[in-house]
């Protein structure tokens, strides 16, 4: 296995150098080429390279748990704090079988997606009916918070939920950085919100070179594969869904999100993706991921 290390070239060289027989050199070089074709390939999810930048600026995280065994915040859209000034209260330990209320995004690096009506998508517990509140907001030029969507609905069941954000309900431009909040009021009837799940996300349209390499891809996990390794995650997981929904089966996407997990993101996010790539079994499908189409709530400026 060592010569797996050497360079093809030098060594060919090298055996032409010496005084060996025809025998010795076609069984070096064969060793070698035998070697090389056996060495372990990469999994799929590690060819995800994370873009280049600032760490998220403010305070990334869960509401760890499902947010109903602590008293939730009275905090709302009007009044809501800039990400930088956020303090996300400790909660309860939940129970072993449950999953915190979880945006599918990066915890040590700023998010990327490559459309300005971005696809969502978070795993969810319900065992009771609980109303679910995402939104999106920008930091204007004095750093005060500018609700730009939002849409809030009653939850019923658990597992992944997906969530494409209008075209023409949102302001969102290349270049441009969000927030997306996800939190959660105990009872449907509730106006009480749990501590939100906090994420950034940075607006990056691609380049030709990426866009001529979509062109070419013939499916979901093809695509998938290329947005990751250009650094899109939101892109990344969009595709991930949609080839676990035409094949069904969750195997690229619990891959994905595990080799994620190991990759660093944050030692108590980390676990949390784990759990949730452990909730998709594949034996249990009905339907793999369910989409959110429906009227969202007027952004309030």
């Amino acid at each position: 296995m060592v010569m797996a290390h050497l360079n093809p070239i030098h060594l060919l060289k090298r055996r032409r150098g010496e005084r060996q027989n025809g025998f010795s050199y076609r069984f070096g070089l064969g060793l070698l080429l035998v070697s090389l074709s056996i060495l372990p390939s990469p999994a799929w999810a590690r060819r995800y390279q994370p873009p280049k930048g600032d760490p998220p600026k403010g305070k990334f995280g869960s509401n760890g748990s499902r947010g109903c065994s602590s008293a939730p915040s009275k905090s709302s859209a009007l009044s809501r704090p800039t990400v930088p000034e956020q303090n996300h209260a400790q909660t309860a330990a939940a129970q072993p079988s449950s999953i915190p209320v979880t945006l599918l995004a990066p915890s040590t690096h700023v998010g990327r997606t490559s459309v300005v009506a971005p696809t969502l998508a978070w795993f969810v517990t319900a065992t009771d009916p609980y109303r679910v509140r995402i939104s999106l907001f920008i930091l204007d030029a004095d750093q005060s918070s500018e609700l730009i969507h939002e849409l809030e609905y009653i939850e019923t069941s658990s597992g992944l939920v997906q969530y494409t954000v209008p075209a023409d309900q949102t302001t969102l431009e290349d270049g441009q950085r969000f927030f997306v909040e996800l939190s959660i009021a105990c009872k449907p009837d509730d106006d009480r919100f749990s501590p939100p799940f906090v994420a950034e996300v940075d607006v990056d349209l691609p380049d030709t070179a990426l866009k001529k390499a979509l062109s070419k891809a013939e499916t979901p996990s093809q695509k998938a594969a290329l947005f990751a390794k250009a650094g899109y995650w939101f892109d990344a997981v969009r595709e991930l869904l949609l080839e676990a929904n035409e094949s069904q089966s969750y195997q690229k996407l619990r891959t994905f999100l595990k080799e994620q997990a190991q990759a660093g993101e944050g030692e108590k996010h980390s676990q949390t993706l784990v759990n949730i790539a452990d909730q998709l079994e594949d034996t249990n499908l009905k339907s793999v991921v369910r989409p959110l189409d429906m009227n969202p709530s007027p952004a309030t400026p």
